[in-house]
């Protein structure tokens, strides 16, 4: 026996169905469990697709949360991407795992433009160290100004930047996330958790996010800090992103489409 839930609702299916689902190896292949189009009744499923063939619905892109299940087995624990409507009929295809995560991330979302939420844990310590890794999952480094007394400058806990003598000279604050915090952001803002990240226990987690600042000039004569920490992070996409770090770091991004957590391992 079959069975598929859509968001938690039973799918009527028809007494003839057939499709395929591939279970490709992501070391591999870099996808995983996948279908290719299946074909729905209407309007027997309204309760699941509600009114998407009419013409008076925007017309976007639709995905639920989708779960496969044969003879008591889950088969895929994923997604299912809507890809035609009409008035008898509903195509889907479903994705879990690997197949699943390329398809979330392959959207236009920028790194150097999404807000990827707060970078906890920030270390203001002018005594800040590149071993901070271990303890602190962002940091503020020094920013060189020339022949100053110790030839650096440091933010300070109210966002000022302090020249070595102790005068406030600017206001300019940004985080620069380590790589692991990165990355673990990044899965989190699509709903993953990280199990195992083989990075964290190398001498790359020592590796930090280049953030950014946008500054304006106050009638203090100060620059005033607007917030825009991934401004100065390349313009790739997140799937370009995951792309550039498994070549660079030896990896491989590895989804687990039951618990939907992410192990990056080592090749």
């Amino acid at each position: 026996m079959t069975e598929l839930f859509l968001n938690d609702k039973a799918v009527v299916l028809p007494s003839n169905l057939e499709f395929s689902l591939y279970f490709d190896n992501p070391y591999f292949t870099s996808t995983s469990t996948h279908s290719l189009d299946i074909e729905l009744p209407m309007p027997v499923n309204y309760h699941v697709f509600g009114m998407l063939n009419r013409l008076d619905v925007e017309k976007k892109s639709v995905t639920l949360r989708a779960q496969l299940i044969s003879d008591g087995r889950v088969l895929l624990n994923g997604t299912a991407l809507v890809l035609a409507v009409t008035d008898k009929s509903v195509k889907v295809q479903l994705m879990s795992g690997n197949a699943e995560l390329n398809f979330l991330t392959k959207g236009d979302i920028y790194i150097n433009e999404t807000n990827w939420g707060n970078v906890d844990g920030i270390s203001y310590d002018k005594n800040v160290d590149f071993a901070g890794c271990d303890s602190r999952n962002s940091v503020y480094t020094y920013i060189k100004i020339g022949d100053t007394t110790d030839n650096f400058i440091i933010l300070t806990p109210t966002g000022y930047v302090r020249d070595a003598s102790g005068s406030h000279i600017q206001y300019l604050s940004s985080p620069l996330p380590y790589l692991t915090t990165f990355i673990e952001m990044i899965m989190t803002y699509f709903g993953y958790q990280i199990k195992k990240n083989y990075i964290a226990d190398t001498w790359m987690r020592h590796i930090f996010c280049v953030g950014g600042a946008s500054r304006t000039r106050s009638k203090a004569q100060y620059l005033q800090k607007h917030p825009e920490p991934w401004g100065l992070m390349p313009h790739w996409k997140v799937s370009e992103f995951l792309d550039y770090l498994e070549d660079f770091a030896g990896v491989i991004v590895k989804v687990d489409e039951n618990t939907r957590e992410v192990s990056i391992v080592d090749v």
